[in-house]
């Protein structure tokens, strides 16, 4: 049984410095319009179809290395991928993060250090929780989202699917926010957020436009050199 990455960017250092006491990676992959060298921080790299060529059927586990940004559909893309092809998906959770008995974690979900899962909590596959989040209890948090450090979302909270939820931002009880809506850090959403809005500062409600859009636009780096 061997043990993969899928990626060799930010995201994918990020998961083999933290959790290097917890797994080995025996490989890094990449697309091949990405390979560019045998070794990634002393792992050999393949390119997706050397991979698939070589795998185990039902043995051989991986795990999406792929965040920032508009990547959300692109980790999806890469997780069917490498589950169509007979790979197994695993979940990594920090071993000083706490999980209640009660969650439910679907398949490879990363929680990073110092997180806190509360009881009732459903995460559903391939999302990303980095470090010093607190998911409140009863809350849920759709497929493919990705929540940066410090988040706090409250109890019985409703993520949709491919949502981003920028670093210290705050979500308060009972709120739903729809698919693929992008909060920025720093925001306090008090209310109900509809499917693909961006929410930029805890003063502004929306900024009106999709986030699809937003993201084509250059997203926060894009509205960051406009409002300078």
């Amino acid at each position: 049984m061997k043990s993969a990455i899928f990626g060799i960017g930010t995201v994918s250092e990020a998961i083999v410095g933290m959790f290097s006491d917890q797994i080995k990676f025996d490989l890094a992959v990449v697309d091949a319009e990405f390979y560019k060298h045998s070794t990634w921080l002393g792992i050999p790299v393949l390119t997706y179809e050397e991979y698939v060529n070589q795998i185990v059927l039902g043995e051989d586990q991986f795990v999406v290395g792929v965040g920032y940004g508009n990547s959300n559909l692109q980790r999806k893309e890469v997780f069917s991928r490498l589950v169509s092809a007979g790979a197994i998906p695993i979940n990594l959770i920090h071993e000083s993060s706490f999980v209640a008995s009660t969650a439910t974690l679907e398949s490879g979900v990363l929680i990073f250090p110092l997180a806190c899962v509360e009881n009732s909590v459903t995460i559903k596959e391939g999302t990303i929780i980095w470090s010093n989040s607190l998911i409140g209890h009863n809350s849920s948090v759709g497929e493919f989202c990705f929540l940066a450090g410090s988040v706090t979302i409250g109890g019985s909270v409703s993520i949709e699917n491919y949502c981003v939820v920028g670093i210290g931002a705050s979500i308060g009880n009972n709120v739903e926010i729809g698919s693929k809506a992008i909060i920025g850090g720093g925001a306090i959403v008090m209310k109900h957020v509809t499917k693909s809005s961006v929410i930029i500062n805890p003063s502004s409600p929306a900024l009106g436009l999709p986030s699809e859009y937003f993201e084509k636009l250059g997203g926060f780096d894009h509205l960051k050199k406009t409002n300078q």
